[in-house]
C-alpha cells in the first residue's frame, strides 16, 4: 500500500491537497467559482497537510498502540477544527464578506503558497497628482470648474484602483470615462487658446509699473507697439486693445519732425511731430506731443528738424496714423 504524500514530501502540490481533502471538502472545492476563493480553500488544506507531516516526522519508527492512538486522536482533533474553518470560509464567501472587506490579504498562485499584501492606496500621491494637474491646465487657461472637479476625480480613482480592477467592467468604464474627459479638456484648452491669440496685443498686454509719487501710471511698451498693434488687427480690435493704455504715461524719444505753436481762443500750446521708424521699417510711426507747461514749451520753441529728443507724456489718443500725448515733458 502507497504511503501518504504527508509522509514522503515536504511541501505539497495541488493533487496532494486533493488527496488530503475529505470527500465532501472535494466537492466543495471544486463547485468554487473564482481562482482567490479556491487558493483560500487550498491555503486551509495546506495547513491540514503540514500538521499530518509534522506528526509524521515526529512520529518514532515503532508506535506502540498507546502512541499510535493518542496521534491519530490528535489528527482527528484537528480535522474537525479544520474543516469547521472550511465551512465558516465558505458562509463567509457566500455572504459576501470576505469580497466587501478590505483588509483581506489575497492569495498568491498556489506554486508560490505565499501570502502577500494587497494593493496598497495613496492618497497623498492622489493629492499631489490631482494638484498638479490642476495646475497644468490652469496654465493652459481651461476653467477651474472644469479642472479642480476632473482631476479630484482622478485622484480619488488612483486612491481606490484596488477596488477600479476587481472587474472587467470597471476598467472599461474607469478608462472610457478618462478619455472622454481628457478630450474634453483639451478642447477647452485648445479653445482658450486659440482665441487668445485673436485678441489684439494678447501678448503685450499692458503692464504698469508702481505709481509714482505725482500718481502717474507708465506702461511698460513703446510706441512701435501702437504701430504693430495697427498694422496686424483691424481698427477696431486695436481700438478695443488701446483702450487699456489710455490716461496713462508713456517714455518715448524719436527726431523732430516739426514744431507748431497753437494759440487759438486764448489757449498757448506747442505740438511737437516726432517720427518713428515701425519695428519692420515698413512705414513710419508719428507721435504728436502736446506741451503746456514752462519751460517746456520754451525749450520745444527752439527745437530743429532731426533733432533726437527723450520725453514722457499722457496717452490721450492711439489711431492707425500716430500716438497723441499731452502734458509732455522732456527727460533725460
Amino acid at each position: 500500500m502507497a504511503k501518504p504524500s504527508w509522509e514522503t514530501k515536504d511541501d505539497p502540490d495541488l493533487p496532494d491537497l486533493i488527496e488530503t481533502m475529505l470527500q465532501d471538502e472535494r466537492q466543495q472545492y471544486y463547485a468554487l467559482g473564482s481562482v482567490s476563493e479556491r487558493e483560500e480553500f487550498l491555503a486551509k488544506i495546506q495547513e491540514r497537510w503540514r500538521s499530518y507531516r509534522e506528526v509524521a516526522k515526529n512520529r518514532p519508527a515503532s508506535d506502540s498502540p498507546h502512541d499510535t492512538e493518542d496521534t491519530f486522536e490528535a489528527l482527528r482533533r484537528t480535522n474537525d477544527e479544520i474543516k469547521s474553518g472550511l465551512l465558516d470560509l465558505h458562509r463567509r464567501l457566500q455572504t459576501g464578506e470576505l469580497v466587501e472587506n478590505p483588509t483581506r490579504e489575497p492569495l498568491v498562485p498556489i506554486s508560490s503558497i505565499k501570502k502577500s499584501k494587497g494593493a496598497s492606496r495613496h492618497p497623498i500621491l492622489a493629492a499631489l497628482f490631482a494638484a498638479i494637474g490642476t495646475l497644468i491646465l490652469n496654465e493652459l487657461h481651461v476653467p477651474l470648474k472644469f479642472t479642480i472637479p476632473f482631476w479630484v476625480a482622478l485622484g480619488l480613482c488612483i486612491w481606490q484602483w484596488p477596488r477600479i480592477v476587481k472587474t472587467t467592467l470597471r476598467q472599461v468604464a474607469f478608462w472610457l470615462t478618462l478619455i472622454l474627459c481628457s478630450a474634453f479638456l483639451v478642447y477647452l484648452a485648445f479653445g482658450q487658446r486659440q482665441a487668445r491669440s485673436q485678441q489684439p496685443g494678447a501678448a503685450n498686454q499692458p503692464q504698469s509699473t508702481a505709481p509714482t509719487s505725482d500718481n502717474r501710471i507708465f506702461v511698460d511698451v513703446d510706441a512701435t507697439y501702437f504701430a504693430t498693434l495697427y498694422r496686424t488687427h483691424s481698427t477696431a480690435q486695436a481700438d478695443i486693445a488701446a483702450q487699456s493704455y489710455l490716461g496713462k504715461w508713456i517714455k518715448t524719444a524719436g527726431e523732430v519732425g516739426d514744431v507748431r505753436r497753437d494759440q487759438f481762443l486764448g489757449s498757448d500750446s506747442v505740438y511737437v511731430t516726432i517720427t518713428i521708424p515701425a519695428k519692420d521699417s515698413l512705414r513710419m510711426y508719428v507721435i504728436l506731443a502736446k506741451f503746456t507747461q514752462s519751460p517746456y514749451k520754451e525749450r520745444v520753441l527752439i527745437l530743429n528738424r532731426g533733432e533726437q529728443i527723450n520725453l514722457i507724456g499722457k496717452i490721450d489718443k492711439a489711431d492707425s496714423m500716430g500716438l497723441f500725448l499731452e502734458e509732455c515733458e522732456f527727460v533725460p
